[in-house]
């Protein structure tokens, strides 16, 4: 991930937190679903929609989170002096999940 520029470099799909349940509400606990979600559809037909083998209509979920992606992308990366207050993390977050 650092090689293509993208920092911090998480990996979000796999990273799992065991405290995260204990300080974070339910509705953060959903988008944090939801985001893993779309970036595991992603990830799994990024192959068949780069070589044009997906067409787009087929699959209402793989044609979402295709468009949710770029969004998703942009709010996952941050300067490495870069501060963003909680409620805005979270508001930036659901506005991510929006389409």
């Amino acid at each position: 991930m650092a090689d293509a520029g993208h920092y911090p470099a998480i990996d979000v799909e796999r990273s799992v937190s065991r405290v995260m349940p204990a300080i974070v509400d339910e509705e953060h606990m959903l988008m944090s679903r939801a985001v893993r979600q779309v970036l595991s559809v992603c990830r799994k037909n990024q192959d068949l929609v780069a070589i044009g083998a997906y067409k787009p209509g087929t699959d209402p979920g793989i044609d979402q989170a295709f468009t949710f992606k770029p969004k998703l992308d942009m709010y996952l990366q941050q300067g490495m002096k870069d501060v963003v207050p909680y409620q805005m993390c979270i508001n930036m977050l659901r506005s991510s999940l929006q389409g």
